[in-house]
């Protein structure tokens, strides 16, 4: 496998910039800490292999030749998926690199691709299904479920930092976030961009039926069971507002009629 370049800090996920299996038809990629503030984070990209024999990558980070060689020898990459409205620097080494590839995105990502909607489009329809968080204009994020996987693959909806893996320091930082992985979060930034909390319900409540397996995120731990209670419990405050709000609209409609 193509190794990463550079002497990046430790991240605790190395080696970094390699394919790792997860599954079948599923890899992941570990890339190293990046970004603003006091504690960049490392990011992680996901790689599945369509039905089709071609690559669908997400998030993607990082490139280097022995990487690309790779991906190439597994089939050709076919999407780029920049799942949300943060900024992606490295995907024109990417759209560089595998100039065949098309680039989807959600509606005010800034970037020209093809629209990532509330369904998944036909070309990996039958391989995933697509949910949309469209919480704001400044919270917007695809999430995908693979259904031969059960994995459940996302990128800011929830952080679940490893803390055992930072520096001593950083580590009250992320526990003041609320973000580390003995209780992960979404963000509280996002949380707080996004204004519609029915959205987001709704948007969770379909990721919880789903009931998956795994849960690939782009930050921090990678969950190999128990996905849907991860999910549950990162999100059981709105979960319980909204089903405490649809049994009122169930009595409500029961005693009309």
């Amino acid at each position: 496998m193509g190794a990463a370049r550079g002497s990046e800090r430790s991240t605790g996920y190395e080696p970094l910039g390699v394919l790792k299996p997860v599954c079948k038809g599923l890899w992941v990629i570990d890339g190293p800490a990046e970004g603003a503030g006091l504690v960049p984070l490392p990011a992680r990209t996901a790689v599945v292999q369509l039905g089709c024999g071609g690559l669908w990558v997400h998030g993607p980070g990082p490139l280097n030749a022995g990487l690309a060689e790779v991906l190439r020898a597994l089939g050709p990459v076919r999407h780029l998926i920049a799942p949300n409205l943060t900024p992606r620097p490295h995907l024109p080494g990417w759209q560089a690199a595998f100039p065949g590839a098309r680039l989807w995105a959600p509606e005010g990502s800034g970037l020209d691709g093809s629209l990532l909607g509330p369904e998944a489009p036909p070309e990996w329809a039958s391989d995933m299904e697509q949910i949309l968080v469209d919480g704001s204009p400044r919270y917007r994020e695809a999430v995908f479920h693979h259904r031969s996987a059960a994995a459940l693959i996302a990128s800011d909806l929830i952080h679940a930092i490893e803390t055992a893996k930072l520096p001593v320091w950083q580590r009250p930082l992320i526990w003041l976030r609320g973000v580390d992985d003995t209780d992960p979060a979404m963000p509280r930034k996002l949380r707080n961009a996004c204004r519609d909390s029915a959205a987001l319900g709704a948007a969770v409540e379909r990721m919880v039926a789903l009931r998956p397996r795994r849960l690939v995120l782009s930050h921090g731990r990678l969950y190999d069971v128990g996905a849907a209670s991860v999910l549950e419990r990162c999100f059981r405050k709105l979960l319980r507002e909204q089903r405490w709000t649809q049994a009122l609209k169930d009595l409500d409609d029961k005693a009309a009629r």
